[in-house]
C-alpha cells in the first residue's frame, strides 16, 4: 500500500506512518473511488495529522521542514512523554517558528492530533 505524501503520524510505542492509501479530498470528484483503510491503533497512541504547509515551512534559505524534522521532534516528544496531542502540537509549532526564523509564511499550516485511549470496563 503507497504511503501519502503527508501521512499522519502515529506517536506511541515508536513514531510511524499511519499506512494509508493518498486521496484527494472529498468532493473534489464524484467519480473519485475512494478505498477502504483500515488500522490498528493502540491505546495511548496519538494521531498527528497536518497539512502540505508543515512539511513545506520555508525558512530563508529556501530549505523545507520535511519529514526528517517532523520525525525528529515527534521522536524528542516521545523520549520526554509528552505526546497528548496539545502538546506534541505545541512543540511542532515551537519547532517550525525556529525554523522558519524571519522568513515569510509561505503557506498555510493546519496540524490536528487524536489521541487513542481505550477505554476500560469496570470490574464487578
Amino acid at each position: 500500500m503507497p504511503i501519502s505524501a503527508d501521512a499522519p503520524l502515529l506517536i506511541g510505542d515508536g513514531v510511524g506512518e499511519l499506512p494509508c492509501d493518498a486521496n484527494i479530498p472529498v468532493g473534489f470528484n464524484t467519480e473519485w473511488e475512494y478505498t477502504l483503510q483500515e488500522a490498528q491503533i493502540y491505546s495511548g497512541t496519538t494521531i498527528l495529522l497536518f497539512t502540505d504547509g508543515l512539511t513545506e515551512a520555508m525558512n530563508i534559505n529556501n530549505e523545507q521542514f520535511q519529514m526528517d524534522r517532523i520525525n525528529e521532534v515527534a521522536n524528542k516528544a516521545l523520549a520526554q512523554q509528552r505526546i497528548e496531542p496539545r502538546e506534541l502540537i505545541e512543540q511542532m509549532t515551537e519547532a517550525v517558528h525556529q525554523f522558519v526564523g524571519d522568513a515569510e509564511q509561505s503557506d498555510d499550516l493546519t496540524m490536528m492530533g487524536i489521541q487513542f485511549i481505550k477505554k476500560t470496563e469496570p470490574s464487578a
